[in-house]
């Protein structure tokens, strides 16, 4: 991801499957680590009748991402069925913040003096000082 990705960039998809048929395969998910800087949701469930069990999520930034701040990002995904008992099931996962060119050069001191010292005057230089 790009350090610059500001709110609501996509990250990724995960697909979410479940063998099972009914509300056993029927599957809810949220994110259980990294919710600060991250969104799920659902965007796609395959119709009841499809004879497939499987949940399309979208991966979103909740903030402005900065490498500065974090260069890699832990997300974690924890998703459980409607079966009874209900079965569950997590995947951790790491976003890498590519740098971005947001910082500009930025000199040492706020102003430097310019002048000759005797020693350089013999060969006529200036010295930064």
């Amino acid at each position: 991801m790009s350090g610059g990705t500001g709110v609501d960039g996509q990250v990724g998809l995960v697909v979410v499957e479940d063998s099972d048929s009914g509300s056993g395969g029927r599957t809810t998910c949220n994110l259980t680590d990294g919710g600060a800087a991250f969104r799920l949701s659902a965007v796609l469930a395959a119709p009841p009748d499809a004879g497939t069990t499987s949940t399309l999520y979208l991966l979103t930034t909740a903030r402005r991402l900065d490498r500065e701040t974090a260069a890699e990002l832990a997300v974690t995904v924890g998703c459980h069925d409607g079966g009874r008992p209900p079965l569950s099931a997590d995947a951790t996962f790491n976003v890498v913040v590519l740098d971005e060119n947001d910082n500009a050069p930025r000199f040492k001191h706020s102003t430097y003096t310019v002048g000759s010292r005797p020693r350089f005057q013999s060969i006529n230089h200036s010295c930064l000082y």
